[in-house]
C-alpha cells in the first residue's frame, strides 16, 4: 500500500501548479492533504472526482481557512470529521477513515 501525505497550504493554489500531474504520477492508494483552505464547491471537478478514488473533504466554516482532504482507492468502512473538541470541530481539521485493517487519521 502506498500512502502519501502533504500539507499543501492551499489546494487551489497547488492545483494551478500541476498538482494533478503529481497526483497521477505518484499513483498512491491513499492521498492525505492538509490545509486545503477551500470548500468542496470551490474546487475543480477533476480534483474532487478522481477516477478510481473516493474523495472526502473536511472544511472549516470560515472560507479560505484550514481543511483536509482524502482520496482513497479502497472505500473506508466509515468516516468521521469530529475531534469532539468544539473549538476545533468548526475548522475542518480531521478526517478519520476506518478500514478493516487500520484506522487512518488525516489531521493537523
Amino acid at each position: 500500500m502506498k500512502l502519501l501525505s502533504w500539507n499543501v497550504n492551499g489546494l487551489r493554489a497547488i492545483y494551478k501548479k500541476n498538482f494533478m500531474d503529481w497526483f497521477i504520477e505518484k499513483n498512491a492508494d491513499i492521498f492525505c492533504v492538509q490545509e486545503t483552505k477551500a470548500h468542496r464547491e470551490q474546487l475543480p471537478d477533476d480534483l474532487i472526482e478522481r477516477e478510481g478514488y473516493s474523495s472526502y473533504f473536511a472544511q472549516a466554516e470560515k472560507k479560505g481557512y484550514s481543511g483536509v482532504a482524502l482520496w482513497t482507492r479502497k472505500r473506508p468502512e466509515s468516516t468521521s470529521y469530529q475531534l469532539n473538541i468544539p473549538r476545533f470541530d468548526l475548522e475542518g481539521r480531521l478526517i478519520q477513515a476506518d478500514y478493516s485493517e487500520f484506522t487512518l487519521f488525516n489531521i493537523y
